[in-house]
């Protein structure tokens, strides 16, 4: 397992995952993610395509990271 330390969000972040598979991902890999497929995951790997999150999930989102900046 190779560990990386980048600021979540950074653009450093975004592009190690667009490029390799993440433990975030693992899920979806294994076809036990109720949020993305196992397919649309290796559609977005390989075309870089990506659906854009819904105001509802932005909102979600933002919650989480506040959260995780309170805890850290």
């Amino acid at each position: 397992m190779i560990e990386y330390s980048y600021q979540q969000g950074s653009a450093e972040w975004h592009q190690l995952r667009e490029g390799k598979r993440t433990a975030s991902e693992a899920s979806a890999m294994m076809g036990d993610s109720k949020h993305t497929s196992r397919s649309k995951l290796l559609r977005q790997k390989v075309t870089g395509e990506k659906d854009e999150p819904t105001p509802s999930e932005l909102y979600i989102f933002e919650t989480g990271h506040i959260a995780e900046a309170a805890i850290r």
